[in-house]
């Protein structure tokens, strides 16, 4: 309630009429307001403001008015409150509002048009030139070296060692790579690898293609496993992989041929196809595209200790070598011959030989059908 509320409808004025002088009526103004003030009190200047109030205005006040009136101002009140609360809604609903009352007095003069988002990567200048030094196992743009690439300080540079492990690497000065190189370049979602390696207990080998999408800097990942030794690596798009699996008895099939376009893209820890249904693998050869001679991808380094083909262009990634020196044919890529026979074969095929002659001297009807092999030891 308001002060004037107070002096009005308890009647506060009458208690003034007997006084004489000015400071018993401020007395009896303040003394009959305290009560009515929950322990405080009313300043001369407010009281001379309730005695300024005409005894005509008095006798007009219509108090259902005033309560009106003050109920709006708490109504009021209380949306501020709420408005405050959720300055977002607000703000939103006052926008409206704005946008309803002078809506069509100031028409839109601007166009919405759609932006397409732009790629700094794609619009900034390769002006860097990265080398990478295979012997002394540094990539940057201050090593020098024989494989390089153009590359700007937005790129990302992606290596791959024979050891199964990769990095993705930003465009800096010098960075030590420690251990040989299977692909080093520019590191490019859309590139698929394709990957051959061999787990060292069990010696079956295993082919997977996948690409590297999401990466921290400079940590190190695997893409094979870490029992595995990596047979064969590279980011060509298409070709094929001749498997040859160690010799066993009686055994009919020596080689596969796996057509790597074939195989379904994965992510980079997705664990790689089986080939040669789970038999041992001695060795792979590198069967390139009809009419391709190996074409690089973009940027990409040769190995640091995989001999490249003759006619390879530089840049392009071969396949790294394998360990076993004692297989024939185990460095990918180099003509191989098949490996030769066991002692266990060469006796199978003799037996073979001998029980086919003896049936070709029964066919001819001739009276002697001694053992071909007999006569021939008595000979010697």
């Amino acid at each position: 309630m308001t002060l004037e509320q107070i002096f009005i409808e308890n009647r506060i004025y009458k208690g003034i009429e007997e006084k004489k002088t000015f400071e018993h009526v401020q007395k009896a103004v303040r003394d009959g307001m305290e009560p009515f003030l929950d322990g405080g009190g009313v300043t001369d200047s407010e009281i001379d403001r309730l005695l300024a109030i005409k005894i005509r205005r008095i006798s007009r006040f219509d108090i259902e008015a005033h309560r009106s009136e003050m109920g709006e101002v708490r109504t009021r009140i209380d949306g501020i409150m709420e408005d405050l609360a959720d300055m977002d809604r607000y703000a939103v609903s006052w926008l409206q509002g704005i946008l309803k009352k002078y809506g069509r007095s100031y028409p839109r003069l601007t166009r919405i048009e759609t932006f397409s988002d732009i790629d700094v990567k794609e619009v900034s200048l390769r002006n860097l030139k990265v080398f990478y030094d295979a012997q002394a196992g540094y990539v940057g743009s201050a090593v020098k070296g024989d494989i390089s690439f153009e590359a700007s300080e937005y790129d990302r540079i992606a290596v791959f060692e024979n050891t199964g492990a990769f990095r993705i690497l930003p465009v800096a000065e010098k960075h030590f790579i420690d251990g040989g190189v299977a692909f080093c370049g520019l590191q490019d979602k859309e590139r698929v690898f394709t990957a051959v390696y061999r787990d060292r207990q069990t010696r079956v080998a295993f082919i997977k293609r996948f690409r590297v999408e999401s990466f921290i800097l400079e940590k190190e990942y695997r893409f094979i496993p870490e029992d595995s030794e990596l047979l064969y690596f590279s980011d060509s798009p298409g070709g094929a992989v001749e498997v040859w699996f160690e010799r066993r008895k009686r055994m009919r099939t020596y080689k596969e041929a796996v057509d790597i376009s074939g195989i379904l893209v994965k992510g980079v820890h997705a664990r790689g196809n089986r080939l040669g249904a789970g038999r041992p693998v001695s060795s792979i050869k590198v069967l390139p595209p009809a009419g391709d001679a190996g074409a690089a991808g973009e940027s990409a380094a040769l190995p640091a200790e995989a001999p490249a083909a003759a006619d390879k262009a530089p840049g392009q990634c071969s396949p790294a070598p394998a360990e076993n020196d004692d297989s024939p044919g185990d460095a990918a890529g180099e003509p191989e011959a098949p490996p030769p026979l066991s002692i266990e074969e060469v006796m199978e095929k003799a037996e073979a030989l001998r029980l086919k002659s003896q049936e070709t001297l029964k066919l001819a009807g001739q009276e002697s059908q001694r053992d071909l092999f007999e006569e021939i030891g008595k000979e010697t």
